[in-house]
């Protein structure tokens, strides 16, 4: 802001804090009394540089008007002068004008400031006219000073005071009483939740498609309920912040209802308010880019997949990990944005050093936190590359089991024992997907060497015909049996083999039940199982006779 800008506009609300700045190499600063601005003052300056010796004397020449100001006002009230007992007058002082004040105490009177050729140029004023600028609001800000430290303003200003502090207190007690009941309402989601996660933990994902298809089901439900725990959350802390800036608002209002605690009220209401507001932005911003978020992945996820068997569902089975991540990431993103700004607003740095130290500050993070960038890394092209997702049964190096839960950094694994399995992300090479977008059931039969093969075909392919009828495996089965006749020819008998596909994670169940209907089916045609056999031939030249007794 130009310091004619500034002429005689300091509202008594919003007072601002002193300005300062160069306008070529004139260096200008504000003089203040009781925490408002009444005119500017310059000193020249041969450089911007702050070091230099201009900008120094700016700071003492403003200091020591400050203090004659402050001097004066001082003994009018410790005195209890009456105003027109002072007088605020311009005098020529050779070639420069000076505001004086003259007492009826004191015949010498007190040099208050002396007008410069640069405060004249910043104006753009004659310097006489500048005088009695500056007269005139040294004899209104003594007048107001003087006024605001009697008895009664002082009770008047006690009064606005309790009430501005009563009404933040009724509008915080509402905004107690919203947050309780939303509490309430968060922990009563958050144990709906957790049954649930109970109730997805009891399932075997080696089972029914019907249990599947449930688990999924109760997947898609904690899905939706961890979105409203989320708003619940984001309205809490919005909630949190209006609280925080009302105080903060009350406190600076009461703070410049008096004239000796107004600088404070100001500092309060300027830095940190601009930063509640800033993060207010921010929760809301995150707010909403997660709804965005969830309505970008539901699309997606209801749009075909390329024609490929189950695609759509397994969108859907990707919903819920896709949007998490994606959440924590738009929040981290839009979390380190608002600290960058709040670093801004506290240290008024300038682009280059903000800049310079953001980058010092990445390459230390990069160097520090190599490992967890790598998981991040891999823990992305994962979810790119759809390798597996929550709801899959894998095997990574030497475990496996069903993914319980996936994010950028880790995966956990749940065995069939019940171990729950935590691998890093960095350290996923080899990955083997048992249960994505299709499976497969293979089965190998080993009967005798004296058994009807044709017939043992027949009766494995016929098996899978019949089962694929049925409403409770007709769409578990996706196609026809391939038969692979003979597989090998060992020593117990004759390896046989077929395999199908089938819907993800049907495998397992199709699997038991082909076996059972395999060994009946068997028993009827009088199929016998491959034994292990062995020959033993004896030679005849090879035995000893016996020995004649003596």
């Amino acid at each position: 802001m130009s310091p004619q800008s500034a002429l005689g506009q300091d509202s008594g609300l919003f007072p601002r804090l002193g300005s300062s700045g160069e306008v070529g190499d004139l260096a200008y600063g504000t003089v203040r009394l009781d925490g408002r601005n009444l005119f500017e003052v310059a000193v020249k300056t041969s450089g911007s540089d702050s070091d230099q010796p201009g900008t120094k004397l700016l700071g003492v020449r403003v200091d020591l008007i400050e203090n004659r100001l402050r001097q004066i006002l001082t003994q009018l009230v410790a005195q209890n002068q009456v105003l027109e007992s002072q007088q605020i007058v311009v005098n020529k002082l050779n070639t420069s004008f000076v505001v004086l004040v003259i007492t009826a105490e004191t015949s010498k009177p007190l040099s208050i400031v002396t007008v410069t050729n640069g405060d004249a140029e910043i104006y753009g004023l004659p310097a006489s006219d500048v005088a009695d600028f500056y007269a005139t609001r040294i004899r209104k800000a003594l007048t107001r000073g003087y006024q605001e430290r009697q008895l009664n303003y002082v009770v008047r200003q006690l009064g606005w005071a309790a009430m501005i502090g009563l009404a933040a207190a009724l509008v915080t007690a509402v905004l107690v009483f919203v947050d309780k009941r939303h509490h309430r309402r968060q922990q009563h989601l958050r144990d709906q939740c957790n049954q649930i996660s109970e109730s997805i933990a009891a399932i075997d994902p080696q089972v029914s498609a019907e249990d599947s298809a449930q688990r999924e089901t109760l997947r898609q439900e904690q899905h939706l309920l961890n979105r409203q725990i989320s708003g619940l959350r984001t309205r809490t802390r919005i909630r949190h912040i209006i609280t925080v800036v009302i105080w903060l608002i009350a406190i600076s209002f009461g703070l410049r209802l008096f004239p000796q605690t107004r600088t404070l009220g100001v500092l309060l209401i300027r830095q940190p308010i601009w930063i509640m507001l800033l993060w207010f932005g921010i929760v809301l911003a995150v707010r909403i880019t997660h709804g965005f978020s969830d309505r970008l992945l539901e699309f997606w996820a209801s749009q075909h997949n390329n024609g490929l068997p189950h695609g759509q569902n397994r969108r859907q089975q990707r919903l819920p990990t896709l949007s998490k991540t994606l959440k924590g990431i738009e929040t981290a993103l839009l979390y380190i944005l608002g600290l960058v700004i709040t670093c801004r607003i506290l240290t008024y740095f300038s682009d280059f050093e903000l800049v310079a130290s953001v980058g010092v500050l990445g390459v230390a993070v990069s160097i520090g936190f190599q490992s967890l960038i790598k998981d991040a890394l891999c823990g992305a092209m994962v979810l790119w590359q759809d390798a597996f997702t929550v709801g899959d049964v894998v095997a990574i190096g030497a475990v496996s089991g069903y993914v319980e839960m996936l994010n950028l950094m880790v995966t956990q694994l749940r065995s069939s024992g019940g171990e729950l399995i935590t691998i890093s992300n960095g350290e996923i090479s080899t990955v083997k997907n048992m249960t994505k977008e299709w499976s497969r059931m293979e089965l190998t039969l080993e009967i005798a060497y004296d058994a009807d093969i044709d017939k043992a075909l027949h009766i494995m392919s016929q098996i899978l015909a019949t089962m694929s009828q049925e409403a409770e495996w007709r769409d578990s089965i996706l196609e026809a049996p391939d038969i692979l006749a003979i597989e090998a020819l060992a020593a117990s008998g004759i390896t046989l083999k077929i395999r199908a596909k089938t819907a993800p994670m049907q495998q397992w169940k199709i699997s038991r039940e082909y076996r059972r209907r395999l060994k009946q089916q068997l028993d009827q045609a009088g199929i016998a199982m491959g034994r292990p056999q062995q020959t033993i031939v004896i030679e005849p030249n090879s035995v000893t006779p016996p020995v004649p007794k003596q």
